[in-house]
């Protein structure tokens, strides 16, 4: 198959909703990019998250989780596929998260190959299961 599928677009933006609110720590903007009963293989989480309420565990567990050493300060989708399949969207890409040490220092990248499965419900295309496998995180300073 080739071109672009015509639901391109509309992938592109429900990721980059979701990831801008990521950045801005909206979790109502992330969950209304996702279905209730959302399926997530989250890299720092060894099991299946399901649905919004094992979702919020985990966002508190982050949230009470001792100080970071770096920020993150950009996420960018890369390499976006997106094909049909029995009725859902997949979309295959590369996540990069620009990340600064605690001075600001630019870190190298993290870099993850995420698939993401869309439906689309009575009002708008949702995501119902997402894999992220992280690649290469971020270890060393550029500076």
């Amino acid at each position: 198959m080739t071109g672009v599928h015509p639901c391109h677009d509309e992938v592109a933006v429900v990721l980059s909703r979701m990831y801008a609110a990521y950045l801005r720590g909206d979790s109502a903007e992330i969950d209304s990019c996702l279905d209730p009963n959302v399926k997530i293989f989250d890299s720092e989480h060894a099991n299946l998250i399901s649905g919004f309420f094992e979702l919020g565990v985990l966002r508190e567990g982050r949230n009470s989780a001792l100080p970071s050493t770096f920020a993150e300060t950009q996420l960018t989708v890369t390499e976006l596929l997106v094909c049909s399949a029995s009725g859902a969207l997949v979309a295959s890409y590369w996540l990069q998260v620009d990340l600064t040490d605690l001075h600001g220092c630019p870190l190298d990248p993290e870099l993850s190959r995420n698939t993401a499965v869309f439906v689309r419900d009575e009002t708008a295309l949702r995501i119902v299961h997402l894999h992220e496998d992280v690649w290469s995180g971020a270890q060393t300073s550029q500076a």
